[in-house]
């Protein structure tokens, strides 16, 4: 089996889990080659990656030449497809654009490398490559589709061509996998027995560290919460500084460290400035994953507060929620799209809503105050990890789903 692995960009420090799982496809005798379609690196942890440079934008001139005279219905339909008109924004036009390029220069290695499957990890630039590698070459696909794949702006513009056309398909969340299945059901194309199997496979974690009872919380303390992810509107961020600001009013000690790099990070240290929060919350950048890990180790809490954007854009199940059930923190989040299936109300952790900050301050340091919830609730969130959330069992699934 050798499969060619195709990335939006690899390596990318936000995006960890990837990394994981392909060391552990390699780890289980899976030979990968390993393609970003944008930026990344020549060399990662996982070997060499296939990625476009100066001399792979002069020979896709050739490229394109060779396969008008192969196949000319497939260039010329797939040209038609770089039609500005019926997608939802210019962002998903570029990635579909830079997913045609990638694919017309490189078809012809993965055929001549002998790849026995293409697959996508996202359905957007990734998705266009292997769809149009399978067109040009007959090399069979498999593709993951995730929140960002199916909501942004209504969804990638190709979404159901690119599904319909998969070997198998992967989601991480329940959720998103109901979504795709919905859609494919309603793609106006007849695909009889050959209907292709959604899956749901969650990521997975290594080296989860031995439980560890959390600290019982109180307001004589000073409160240290971590949350992680991009300076994005999907995170929700302006609404977390609310929840700060009334744990000011309400007399709470904390500090919170937001770890993450994006393009909110000017608009919101200003608001942090503006609401007399700079010594309290921290605004700490990207940093390197043993930073964060350091960070989960030393927090109360891990608090998420993702919303659905106005793009339509939305968290799936986040993996840094995962890794803070790992490191045994009491977890609070927003209801949206996936997350509630890693943590149900009251279960594995606690359900927040954003629509009054006064009282989501309040509730915080409620269920902080029950040592015995937090622990029952912390305890349980570790063992689902355990049991689902582990790297190497779910890239099992992964390999028996979508290659077995």
């Amino acid at each position: 089996m050798k499969i060619a692995y195709i990335f939006t960009t690899f390596p990318k420090l936000s995006e960890q889990f990837f990394l994981r799982e392909v060391l552990e496809l390699q780890r289980q005798g899976v030979e990968l080659e390993l393609c970003s379609v944008f930026g990344g690196a020549d060399e990662s942890e996982a070997g060499p990656v296939t990625r476009m440079h100066f001399v792979d934008w002069l020979q896709l001139i050739f490229e394109l030449l060779y396969w008008l005279f192969r196949r000319p219905r497939v260039v010329l339909g797939t040209f038609v497809k770089l039609w500005p008109l019926g997608y939802g924004s210019w962002t998903n036009y570029g990635e579909n654009a830079l997913g045609i390029a990638f694919g017309f220069r490189f078809a012809r290695k993965f055929r001549a490398a002998g790849c026995t499957s293409i697959h996508a990890t996202w359905a957007t630039a990734p998705g266009m490559v292997v769809w149009l590698v399978d067109q040009l070459t007959g090399i069979g696909y498999t593709m993951e589709a995730h929140a960002y794949d199916v909501f942004r702006d209504g969804g990638d513009a190709f979404l159901e061509t690119k599904l319909a056309g998969a070997r198998a398909i992967r989601s991480s969340t329940e959720a998103t996998a109901a979504e795709l299945r919905l859609r494919l059901s309603r793609f106006n194309v007849s695909l009889g027995n050959a209907r292709p199997t959604v899956h749901c496979i969650r990521r997975g974690l290594t080296g989860i560290p031995e439980f560890k009872s959390p600290q019982s919380c109180s307001n004589a303390q000073r409160l240290r919460v971590i949350t992680v992810g991009r300076l994005i509107e999907k995170k929700g961020y302006f609404q977390q500084l609310e929840i700060y600001q009334a744990w000011r009013g309400q007399g709470v000690d904390f500090e919170a460290s937001i770890v993450g790099e994006g393009p909110l990070y000017k608009e919101l240290q200003a608001s942090i400035n503006r609401l007399g929060l700079e010594s309290s919350v921290k605004l700490l950048g990207k940093l390197e994953y043993a930073q964060v890990t350091d960070l989960y180790k030393q927090s109360d809490l891990f608090l998420f507060t993702g919303v659905v954007s106005e793009s339509g854009d939305r968290d799936g199940f986040p993996n840094v929620i995962g890794e803070a059930m790992a490191h045994s923190l009491p977890i609070f989040t927003t209801d949206v799209s996936g997350t509630t299936e890693g943590v149900p109300d009251g279960i594995r952790g606690t359900v927040i809503n954003l629509a009054d900050p006064e009282q989501t301050a309040a509730q915080i340091g409620e269920v902080l105050q029950d040592s015995k919830r937090v622990e029952q609730m912390t305890r349980a969130a570790y063992d689902w990890i355990v049991s689902d959330f582990q790297v190497a069992s779910n890239v099992r699934k992964l390999k028996q789903a979508l290659w077995g």
